[in-house]
């Protein structure tokens, strides 16, 4: 994907942080690409809940809340981190920055209070938040398509499911990528196993039992 592709692709669906773009990637012209956009879109963010704006709630947006194992969620938050165009933030190596996101000092915070507070308000307003969980995608990509466009009121055919299911698959994403935007597409699910330690991966279940119980219904072990 060339610098212009990506500024499009952005402009289609944006960042809420988005004004930091261009001191993250050095897209100067990516705050432009969001202007005069239809008023009814899509957003993206990593942002904690507190940190959204404050007509979300009280309006009702729909929130789409994709939930992950903090494990492969910090292997590749720190491939992130490496990547050459990430200007916020360096990393030293795997170990500290596993400890480092342990402690929630990455630039997205703690993982676990950032899900937590996501959680804690899906229980109180199921109508306005859809909670998907990613290490699933794969496996049910139609039957989380069919979740998706309905809680959004789409009506998709099989044709639709089809060409979504194509282009969001990887081998699809890489072939649209170039090394000019230093874009990461790895594994996907379970890409913490046999680079993690053991003892470090139980450190991360550990604080995941102390967050969300043993009988979490998610797959965060």
């Amino acid at each position: 994907m060339s610098k212009r592709g990506f500024e499009l692709y952005i402009q289609r669906f944006t960042f809420l942080e988005q004004p930091l773009w261009p001191v993250i990637f050095g897209c100067t012209s990516l705050e432009a690409a969001s202007q005069d956009l239809d008023p009814k879109r899509f957003l993206k963010t990593h942002l904690h809940l507190e940190a959204l704006p404050t007509e979300v709630i009280p309006k009702g947006r729909k929130i789409v809340l994709m939930l992950r194992n903090p494990k492969d969620t910090a292997i590749s938050y720190y491939h992130f981190y490496k990547n050459p165009g990430f200007r916020a933030a360096s990393v030293s190596n795997l170990e500290q920055f596993l400890e480092n996101f342990l402690e929630g000092r990455v630039a997205s915070g703690s993982w676990w209070k950032w899900t937590k507070r996501y959680l804690e308000f899906a229980e109180k307003n199921p109508e306005n938040i859809l909670l998907l969980q990613y290490d699933d995608l794969k496996d049910n990509f139609v039957e989380y398509v069919g979740k998706l466009s309905g809680f959004l009121g789409f009506e998709t055919s099989q044709e639709d499911i089809e060409i979504v299911e194509k282009v969001c698959s990887k081998n699809d994403v890489r072939q649209r990528m170039d090394n000019s935007m230093n874009f990461v597409v790895r594994k996907g699910d379970n890409s913490w196993k046999g680079v993690m330690s053991s003892e470090m991966a139980e450190k991360f279940d550990q604080k995941t039992r102390e967050t969300f119980g043993e009988d979490t219904k998610w797959r965060f072990f």
